[in-house]
């Protein structure tokens, strides 16, 4: 996503990797402080253009729930905000913003056991962060999806069931 955004030049980076200029795009002087709220209006003009009018979100440390509540206010969608009872604990400040925002929820997750874990895998994915704390427990089933696409090897996308 294109945005007008302050550049840096980065005078002793580019000296030291011997480059006539070298710029850096400042992302962490958006609105949100990150580069979250860029994810979380192309998810909203995706659910805009699908014609939805509500986004369910999940956040840890919050910053992309609060990106998303923005997001949502500016396009006039509802949202409902999911988050650990823990994190929601450690991050009061943003759990108050999201709500000022408009989110709705009591920013927690259920406490009840869930029957199965789903999340995304490969390189650079979370998805031990998923499935750790259900790992001993039997009953709770485990699926990481694998994004293969079309290709030489691969017909169409995996599902790995752990």
């Amino acid at each position: 996503m294109n945005h007008p955004c302050k550049l840096h030049y980065a005078e002793s980076l580019a000296r030291y990797a011997n480059c006539a200029q070298l710029w850096l795009k400042r992302e962490d002087l958006n609105n949100t402080g990150s580069h979250k709220i860029n994810n979380a209006v192309g998810q909203i003009l995706l659910a805009k253009c699908l014609s939805r009018t509500r986004i369910i979100a999940e956040t840890g440390a919050g910053q992309h729930g609060v990106a998303t509540v923005i997001a949502c206010a500016c396009f006039g969608m509802e949202i409902v905000i999911y988050m650990g009872a823990e994190d929601a604990r450690r991050q009061a400040l943003k759990v108050f913003h999201m709500k000022m925002l408009g989110a709705e929820g009591q920013m927690e997750a259920s406490r009840k056991l869930l029957d199965v874990v789903v999340t995304g895998v490969g390189g650079g994915s979370n998805a031990i962060g998923s499935f750790y704390d259900f790992g001993p427990d039997t009953s709770v089933h485990h699926i990481g999806v694998k994004a293969g696409g079309e290709g030489e090897y691969m017909d169409e996308h995996i599902v790995l069931v752990c």
